[in-house]
């Protein structure tokens, strides 16, 4: 018969949960799982009885101190600024690192991809352009419509009720 101590469980559980983490660590989409995650837990507390919670955290006064230099921002203001900058140094990063071995290595896909980008940004102004186009016709008719109807009610009230519409 074996006798094992009662803390083996648990050590033998935890270094399974530790090896399955560092498994899932190793995927490529698990960054993009873990930010899709926090944004849903925060949401969710953002929009319950633990909205003061929530809000006492973005709140919470993070300070780092470099012997006398000392910055003290809310945690808010880390996340926007520091980690929103941290955010954009990776995607740069994965795009020279798509552009020198991936599969933006060739100059043609490099191009046809900027090309694309850039042709779907222009689409997008046309689209936006077509849409303020289409409201400035839109309300111009209506106003037009609506100075008819007025001009015509008020030749119609001239006229006086024994004229017929009609002569």
């Amino acid at each position: 018969m074996n006798a094992t101590s009662p803390s083996a469980a648990p050590r033998r559980l935890s270094a399974r949960a530790l090896h399955a983490l560092g498994e899932f660590l190793r995927l490529e989409a698990a960054g993009g799982i873990l930010l899709i995650l926090a944004a849903v837990f925060a949401l969710l507390c953002a929009n319950s009885p633990l909205e003061h919670w929530y809000d006492g955290f973005r709140e919470l006064p993070v300070a780092v101190v470099v012997g006398e230099l000392r910055i003290a921002k809310p945690a808010l203001l880390w996340i926007n600024d520091g980690l929103m900058a941290v955010f954009f140094l990776l995607v740069a990063l994965e795009i020279k690192r798509e552009a020198l071995t991936g599969q933006l290595v060739g100059r043609q896909q490099l191009l046809l991809q900027v090309g694309i980008r850039q042709s779907g940004g222009r689409d997008l102004d046309v689209g936006v352009s077509l849409l303020e186009l289409f409201d400035e016709c839109l309300v111009g008719v209506l106003i037009r419509h609506a100075v008819v109807s007025e001009e015509r009610e008020t030749v119609m009230n001239a006229r006086g009720p024994w004229i017929d519409s009609a002569g």
